[in-house]
């Protein structure tokens, strides 16, 4: 990806991020002036918070071959975490990429919500509690759960092998979580034995299958579909989650699961044997977003 501007002389890192600003305006992209500053960070070494300490330094031929690269695939929409190859997810920095999903800050607001109910829980208190984080992806939840909820045994588990390595790989950035956090290739809650786990939490593919192809392409073109699509109705995998849930929880254990923000009623009609519904959550957008259950099987 060439730009005459930054060809015709030398410009300044300001300049040079004015232009490819104005490049992504152009070319549709949605969040220009974001995308340009995190990219250039990246090319530069540094942080988009320290960028202007370089607004004043000359864009080098590495410089500039680094930012044309990095400007080519976005404009073929790669997601720009793709690009920086990493995210934050709470108080975490994860390796990302094609294998697993990338973690949504509507997500970041429903597992704080529910790291806030497990704390306030007298059940959950003074003893080892265990939890299972299905459709793991990055790790993104189980890491995040087991940081703050200390007394925890998490178990993150996926279908996907891809997946399950980049969960490693995140894994191995907090070594002090390594004798508490367990990666276990599972297709949802199956290899768990009955009444085992305290809490469970699960970001499950929850688009139609029909609505894939019309994602946007950073979506459809480069997140595995196998983290998106979520069967006919979008409900296959609730569905199998509920009944599994029911067997798998202690008495008194919680669900918690993400969905989409016109799911939520169908999925309240699905069955849910021994789990009654004790939270309905929203996002920041206020778009329902989120449902907790407690096992009422005594």
């Amino acid at each position: 990806m060439k730009f005459s501007f930054l060809r015709n002389f030398k410009p300044t890192v300001k300049e040079a991020l004015e232009e490819l600003i104005s490049f992504f305006s152009q070319n549709k992209i949605s969040e220009p002036k974001t995308d340009a500053q995190l990219l250039m960070a990246k090319a530069l070494g540094t942080t988009r918070s320290k960028l202007p300490l370089f607004w004043t330094a000359p864009v080098s031929s590495a410089l500039l071959k680094a930012i044309e690269d990095f400007c080519a695939r976005r404009i073929r929409r790669e997601p720009v975490q793709h690009i920086i190859g990493e995210w934050s997810f709470l108080d975490l920095q994860l390796f990302v990429g094609r294998e697993a999903l990338i973690p949504r800050p509507e997500t970041e607001e429903w597992v704080e919500k529910l790291c806030r109910v497990i704390s306030n829980e007298t059940p959950f208190q003074d003893r080892t509690i265990f939890f299972a984080d299905i459709c793991t992806g990055t790790g993104a939840v189980g890491l995040s759960l087991a940081f703050k909820t200390p007394r925890s045994i998490g178990f993150l588990s996926d279908v996907s092998e891809p997946a399950l390595k980049l969960a490693q790989k995140n894994l191995g950035r907090y070594p002090e979580l390594k004798n508490r956090v367990n990666l276990v290739y599972s297709d949802l809650l199956s290899c768990f034995k009955t009444r085992s786990i305290d809490f469970i939490a699960g970001n499950p593919p929850y688009i139609p299958t029909s609505e894939v192809l019309k994602l946007a392409p950073d979506v459809r073109d480069f997140e595995p579909k196998i983290a998106i699509d979520g069967g006919e109705n979008g409900l296959f995998y609730f569905s199998r989650i509920l009944d599994e849930s029911s067997r798998v929880l202690k008495p008194g254990g919680i669900l918690a699961l993400e969905h989409g923000y016109d799911q939520q009623d169908a999925i309240l009609r699905l069955p849910a044997p021994h789990l009654a519904v004790f939270e309905l959550g929203k996002d920041f957008c206020g778009k329902d977003r989120y449902i907790f259950w407690r096992h009422q099987n005594r």
